[in-house]
């Protein structure tokens, strides 16, 4: 079987009656294998379902149903792929994504599957991964101690949620493209997403400079709090930073963040 260019493998047919439920109402299992992509080294579960027309013959349909774990991510790791490739690797990176608790999981293992489509030469000891500050809040407590903007060096006020903000935009849009075809709305929302894009260039200076004013007040402020708290402190002071070091420089795996569960 050819899809694009790729020549995908069928690694054997089984006859099965324990088939992941699809859509499958009035239909009869006839089996199932695995499909393998070598050159991207990814695999899926295929199912073949069987159901009466009615008419004495049978048809036959064809339900993808089961994605491993190098193929789940594959359309963002392309991307951010992409994007890396004109990034030097010797710069620090914090990756901010809604789901980063797992996304961040075997990410260097997939970026090596993907081949000569990721051949970036990852320095994955440089980068920190986080999410946004609004999406944190939807996450458990364990989640929040380890990905919180504000417990990673250089995160500091950044929130992650800029790449929402577009929707605010968007939204009015939708009474005019809900009535086009798809090429027509494709080309509208680019065009609005161009323009968005380029306004907020256009407005970087700005910006920058209104919140570096802002920052440097709430800095004084917050150093003066910071001093006044370890003055009051100041028998544990050493300890902490000792225990934030050791866990921002991964030499332990106690997170200084997170809170203590009853007994400790």
């Amino acid at each position: 079987m050819l899809t694009g260019n790729r020549l995908v493998h069928a690694l054997g047919f089984k006859q099965s009656s324990k088939l992941i439920p699809g859509t499958t109402k009035g239909m009869q299992p006839l089996g199932w294998c695995y499909v393998y992509v070598p050159d991207m080294k990814l695999s899926c579960q295929m199912e073949w379902w069987t159901y009466r027309l009615g008419n004495g013959e049978y048809a036959v349909k064809c339900i993808l149903s089961r994605m491993l774990i190098l193929f789940r991510y594959v359309n963002t790791d392309y991307a951010l792929a992409s994007l890396l490739r004109h990034v030097s690797n010797l710069l620090p990176v914090i990756l901010s994504y809604d789901i980063n608790c797992q996304y961040h999981k075997n990410f260097g293992r997939r970026m090596t599957a993907m081949g000569a489509v990721a051949s970036l030469g990852l320095n994955l000891s440089n980068w920190q991964y986080a999410i946004p500050k609004l999406h944190i809040r939807g996450h458990i407590t364990a989640c929040q101690a380890i990905f919180a903007f504000h417990f990673l060096p250089g995160g500091a006020e950044t929130d992650g949620e800029g790449i929402e903000r577009q929707w605010a935009h968007l939204g009015p849009i939708g009474t005019s493209t809900k009535e086009m075809g798809p090429g027509h709305r494709h080309d509208v929302i680019d065009d609005h997403l161009h323009h968005w894009v380029w306004e907020k260039l256009m407005r970087t200076g700005t910006a920058t400079k209104k919140k570096l004013l802002a920052a440097r007040g709430e800095a004084q402020a917050q150093c003066e709090d910071f001093e006044e708290f370890c003055a009051h402190h100041s028998e544990l002071v050493e300890g902490w930073k000792a225990m934030v070091m050791d866990w921002d420089e991964k030499k332990s795996t106690k997170n200084p963040y997170e809170k203590p569960k009853m007994g400790e």
